[in-house]
């Protein structure tokens, strides 16, 4: 989680203390390729933070067609 705390101390100031406040609200939780994180429609109830992988999101049109909106990923861990 080094790079998501170099994230938030480019914005705010944090300390020790304060970090591991933050840091025990987040759980770890490993998805296999292919597993959907939440569906359309559905509400986002969490935020994710990738630690190593990729995250694609993506619609599918009234036609069927799927279309891609974003792509993530961590490659600095």
């Amino acid at each position: 989680m080094k790079f998501l705390r170099n994230y938030v101390e480019s914005h705010i100031s944090i300390d020790e203390e304060e970090w591991q406040s933050v840091t025990a609200l987040f759980h770890k939780k490993e998805y296999a390729k292919g597993d959907e994180l939440f569906s359309a429609g559905e509400v986002c109830q969490k935020l994710h933070y990738i630690s190593s992988g990729v995250v694609r999101v993506y619609s599918l049109n009234t036609e069927g067609k799927d279309l891609t909106m974003m792509v993530n990923y961590n490659k600095n861990g």
